[in-house]
């Protein structure tokens, strides 16, 4: 590993260390903030991958029990011992005693690990939590980016179609003065079929955009962990 990047001695580079645990936040966009938060909670993906590593935590935990006594077991009792006074056998002049009686034991059994058996299973172990980590941190990635990208797309293309339609009332205006011109022998025919063909052109990319539109909220439905449904307009 190198021991500092090429152009460490920048000093337009950055090199200090920045936190971008929240890096959404840069957009400044409360629905962008709000989409991440649903996506965090609800996602199946995060979540099957968060109960990865709570499993592989506890078989982590197994792992290293066994290093230590594999079998404790403590009894103990305590009994109160009273003779009879219907007793027939007992002679009158017998003092009668009474005395307690208690026994205590504790017994601890394990396997001395000879062969690294134990220790084995423990790094074995301790591994596989620390990939299911690892996995869980690159879903996490993961889906954040992808929920930014989709939201953003979907923006776009909500921009797009909100031009598109601004670009459809101006060109029929256009089409209209072409028309009026054509009319008044003032413009050709070409000049004509040249302004309907640009309407057409625009108004054919309305329905392409808003399918694309309606796939980004399908999309982001299931980033968000949501059955696809129709969405609000975001």
């Amino acid at each position: 590993m190198a021991e500092k990047w090429l152009e460490a001695d920048n000093p337009s580079v950055e090199t200090r260390n920045q936190e971008y645990r929240d890096w959404w936040k840069v957009f400044h966009d409360p629905v962008l903030n709000r989409l991440i938060e649903i996506a965090y909670n609800q996602n199946l993906t995060l979540v099957s991958a968060g109960t990865q590593v709570l499993e592989a935590r506890a078989q982590l935990g197994v792992a290293i029990g066994e290093f230590y006594p594999q079998v404790q077991q403590g009894n103990g009792t305590l009994t109160y011992i009273r003779p009879s006074h219907a007793d027939t056998t007992r002679f009158p002049t017998t003092v009668t005693r009474n005395f307690w009686s208690d026994t205590l034991g504790l017994t601890a059994n394990w396997e001395l690990d000879f062969w690294g058996k134990f220790r084995r299973a423990i790094e074995s172990a301790d591994a596989s939590y620390l990939s299911s980590v690892a996995n869980y941190d690159f879903v996490l990635v993961t889906l954040l980016g992808d929920v930014a990208t989709t939201y953003i797309g979907i923006r776009t293309l909500q921009t797009q179609i909100e031009i598109a339609r601004e670009n459809i009332v101006k060109q029929k205006k256009a089409l209209e003065i072409a028309q009026a011109k054509y009319h008044g022998g003032t413009a050709t025919k070409l000049d004509v079929y040249q302004a309907e063909n640009v309407l057409a052109q625009t108004e054919a990319t309305i329905p392409q955009l808003t399918i694309q539109l309606d796939q980004g909220f399908d999309a982001l439905a299931v980033l968000l962990g949501m059955p696809p449904q129709p969405m609000d307009p975001c």
